[in-house]
């Protein structure tokens, strides 16, 4: 294999493929990158199994040839490389390659064989979707989506092509994040993908420091697949069911309380008041009152103090006491992109609803209470002895 590339084009798709490939693995192939020329073109492929990036860049090929680098050490040596070109060509009587870019000159060796073959393009179309606008949707939930199953959710998100929208929801059990994209183009039937955490990592590397492209999705029994310019990636779908989300937001309309806050304001305030909280689990009060109107923030702990600042507000409602946890409610508020969002209410022990909106998307956040413990039962009163001593003595 001999060729020539250009330098930072390499870099960066390297950079990407650095999301998938197995960071360690019993079978050495899935910590490399395949590594494909031919036909003035270079194809990189990394793969964990469960994902798989596929990338094409050109190069000036004089030979073609196939090789299997780590992953880790070729990426390393293409960063540390300070020139405009790199050039690939084979060691006579030596199975490592000479990679050369400027004054640098390295031989790298490579994996034997063992690259997995990777399934065929799935032929069933679901969808298109922004690269932006994927990129923002999972910005926008994926704190919502648990590291490994438990009890009450699924380690991923339901991605949701629709006429004319794209929506994605999850939930961790004790919050619950939808965004709804307008505008977007959907196969003929609506389409519901259970996207796994790992495959949302990767996506929001992939789309979020790219090219604006547009992404269309297709799918197989068992595969998701994204494919944008000249990469292809590929997830395994999440097996199970993920909670009903619409029975969920079906509960939450026509809500009898609602504020309209401003979000720069608001969040500094949390995280002030939230110094007094040792734990998120703590939680902090917010009190939303009708005279002003205005919202008041509470914090108190018997080690650390307390705190009590307040804002003013749009408020419509019965005056309400609400505890919620800080980190939640900051994680919203932080990927909401926009001034102002609304919370609705029925009561302080039901969930609250958080909404933003913009021109094309609207976001909607269930977040559960933090409820309050009932006081503490009276210690028991340890049973005096003294009766038996008595006893024992007039014996």
């Amino acid at each position: 294999m001999e060729l020539q590339i250009n330098r930072v084009v390499l870099e960066r798709e390297l950079s990407l493929l650095a999301g998938v490939v197995a960071k360690k693995d019993t079978i050495p192939a899935l910590t490399g990158i395949l590594f494909e020329a031919d036909d003035n073109k270079v194809v990189l492929t990394g793969t964990d199994l469960d994902t798989t990036l596929r990338t094409e860049i050109d190069a000036e090929v004089v030979t073609p040839g196939k090789v299997l680098f780590r992953a880790k050490q070729f990426t390393e040596i293409v960063k540390s490389l300070d020139g405009e070109t790199v050039s690939f060509a084979p060691i006579p009587f030596d199975e490592r390659i000479q990679v050369s870019c400027g004054p640098s000159s390295f031989k790298v060796p490579i994996l034997g064989e063992g690259f997995p073959r990777l399934p065929d393009a799935a032929t069933d179309p679901v969808g298109t979707v922004q690269s932006k606008t994927l990129a923002s949707m999972i910005g926008r939930v994926i704190f919502t989506v648990p590291g490994v199953a438990i009890l009450t959710a699924l380690p991923g998100a339901a991605l949701c092509f629709e006429d004319g929208a794209v929506r994605l929801e999850a939930t961790d059990g004790t919050r619950l994040a939808r965004v709804r994209a307008e505008g977007e183009g959907a196969a003929d039937a609506p389409v519901t993908l259970n996207v796994p955490r790992r495959a949302l990592e990767a996506l929001l590397g992939l789309t979020s420091g790219s090219d604006p492209a547009i992404i269309t999705v297709s799918q197989n029994a068992n595969q998701m697949l994204f494919s944008f310019g000249r990469r292809l990636f590929t997830a395994t779908r999440l097996a199970g069911q993920l909670p009903a989300y619409d029975v969920i937001f079906s509960k939450l309309v026509n809500l009898p309380n609602i504020a309209a806050l401003d979000v720069k304001r608001f969040v500094a305030s949390i995280r002030r008041v939230s110094l007094m909280t040792r734990e998120s689990e703590e939680g902090i009060n917010l009190t939303f009152s009708g005279l002003g109107p205005e919202l008041r923030f509470n914090a108190s702990n018997g080690l650390l103090g307390d705190a009590d600042e307040s804002m003013p507000i749009s408020y419509q409602g019965e005056d309400m006491e609400v505890r919620v946890n800080a980190t939640f409610l900051t994680d919203f508020l932080g990927a909401v992109g926009v001034e102002t969002v609304t919370a609705g209410m029925i009561n302080p022990k039901a969930p609250s609803l958080w909404t933003a909106r913009t021109d094309t998307m609207e976001y909607r956040y269930v977040l559960t209470p933090i409820l309050r413990n009932g006081p503490a039962p009276e210690p028991e009163k340890p049973k005096s002895k003294r009766g038996k001593k008595g006893d024992e003595e007039n014996a």
